[in-house]
């Protein structure tokens, strides 16, 4: 069985062919998240934000499916270390897929530095 990633905004499927940004979220980031891509949709951008809710049963499939509609991908995570973005890193890396990933979390995770890493290149 496999995970599949849990739409969170927009909540409508298929609200854009193509984003700017993929917001990647584990435990407890949606607010924030959530709260970064309004703000930056707010401002013109498309932004999906996708949460993982277990790593142990994630694959590739899902991936795939939102990086061939982003720009970039983000992964947010409160702690230093950051499985999910380790697993995107791997993942781009094997499919040789070109897409910057960025990690938040080190530093701060609020919306405003999701939104920051969202934008890094956009603008």
């Amino acid at each position: 069985m496999k995970t599949t990633v849990c739409r969170l905004w927009p909540l409508e499927e298929g609200a854009a062919d193509h984003v700017q940004a993929t917001i990647f979220i584990s435990n407890g980031m949606a607010n924030n998240a959530v709260q970064a891509a309004q703000d930056l949709t707010a401002r013109g951008f498309s932004i999906q934000v996708l949460s993982v809710p277990s790593m142990k049963l994630l694959d590739g499939n899902s991936i795939g499916q939102a990086a061939a509609r982003s720009n970039r991908l983000v992964s947010v995570a409160k702690s230093k270390t950051d499985p999910l973005a380790s697993f995107l890193s791997k993942w781009l890396s094997k499919t040789k897929t070109a897409i910057p990933l960025v990690r938040v979390g080190k530093h701060g995770y609020s919306a405003q530095h999701i939104a920051e890493a969202c934008l890094r290149n956009l603008e």
